[in-house]
């Protein structure tokens, strides 16, 4: 079998980074052949012809750029199947699925979160929010069968554009823990404990939640490490500075996947404290099943796909999204019963690989490939 895994947008970092090369790699293992298609950069040229035609119109030059891209991905994704014989498309967001829809091939569709919403979270007007439904609605309608990583995924698919039930599975979000692993010694040579944030830098990440909390733990020898990029690393620092916080908060920016696993494992946890923002609610958080592979404890918000992936005080601990305080008095009971953040470790780790490993994933996404076809 041949699938082609395609996205419009490019696999800078984030989940569907994690998702799209997860997928690649575990269905080359299970004997699947796969191919990633995304778009190339829009060229000058491009860009021009655009200015050119919105005259300044900001919210129609978004539309252009989601057309371009569009076409864009039309483009190569008609090479790929011309130098193979490609059985089935599996997309990672409704622009491509609209794009794949072209060629008449079994389409997987796989919902990571709601566009439409993402985009008002970020600041979009109404033109562009307009057409963004639009395409998700043509998308729904076109895919053969829809993937949603968390029940509130599949909700918003239902409610919100009709789609028969019957066409939504819900298959939760996995990780390699192969790869995502206790490591032995890892702390090395660090002179001060630390919890890790690994969230891209985006307000329903909630990472000014974490900073808040730490306000509330300068009498212990702890620093709070994010790793991640997104447009409100202004914020969040001036948020670090205004606290005082500086000397105890770290902003690593992006960082690799061997890095973020070496970085997990030398935490103390790991802090998931994403917010509901615009009705965009966490899904089944990757990074956060990367933490528990690892055997750490993840203190995480009590919403959306955390609440599906999380037993508190079991796999984890949840706290009531935006308060600080309750997650400030989580992470001082882990640094002072260690007893504690090892045991939820050490069960979290063995409910992701029941659950939530490659292995198991795969064989998910495999049958409804089967069902599909």
């Amino acid at each position: 079998m041949n699938v082609v895994i395609g996205t419009s947008f490019g696999l800078l970092s984030g989940g569907v980074k994690s998702y799209t090369t997860t997928l690649k790699d575990t269905l080359e293992s299970t004997g699947i052949n796969s191919s990633i298609v995304k778009p190339v950069n829009v060229n000058r040229f491009q860009k021009l012809a655009v200015a050119i035609k919105v005259f300044g119109n900001r919210d129609k030059a978004k539309i252009e750029f989601a057309k371009l891209r569009i076409r864009n991905c039309a483009s190569i994704t008609y090479e790929v199947i011309k130098e193979k014989s490609v059985n089935l498309i599996h997309s990672q967001d409704v622009l491509y699925a609209n794009a794949a829809s072209y060629f008449k091939l079994p389409l997987i569709l796989t919902v990571h979160g709601p566009m439409s919403r993402e985009a008002r979270m970020l600041g979009a007007k109404e033109n562009y929010l307009s057409y963004l439904m639009k395409q998700e609605m043509s998308a729904y309608k076109n895919a053969d069968h829809i993937i949603a990583v968390d029940t509130g995924q599949k909700d918003i698919i239902i409610n919100d554009y009709n789609i028969n039930p019957e066409k939504i599975s819900v298959v939760l979000n996995s990780v390699d823990t192969k790869i995502f692993k206790p490591i032995n010694n890892a702390k090395n040579n660090l002179s001060k404990g630390f919890f890790l944030v690994p969230r891209r830098l985006v307000r329903k990440n909630g990472v000014h939640v974490a900073i808040e909390a730490f306000k509330n733990m300068q009498d212990l020898n702890l620093d709070l490490w994010i790793a991640g990029d997104g447009p409100e690393k202004i914020n969040l620092e001036n948020k670090a500075k205004e606290l005082g916080l500086s000397d105890n908060i770290r902003f690593l920016g992006s960082v690799d996947q061997s890095e973020m696993v070496k970085l997990m494992n030398q935490s103390k946890g790991i802090i998931i404290p994403s917010v509901p923002v615009e009705g965009v609610i966490e899904a089944s958080s990757i990074s956060a099943l990367e933490g528990m592979s690892v055997s750490k404890p993840v203190v995480a918000s009590n919403i959306g796909g955390l609440a599906e992936i999380i037993k508190h005080n079991n796999t984890g601990l949840l706290f009531n999204e935006g308060d600080d305080k309750e997650l400030a008095e989580m992470m001082r009971n882990l640094v002072t019963n260690d007893n504690k953040g090892e045991r939820i470790g050490a069960n979290a780790r063995d409910y992701v690989i029941n659950n939530h490993s490659t292995e198991v994933w795969i064989k998910k996404v495999a049958e409804i490939y089967d069902k599909t076809l």
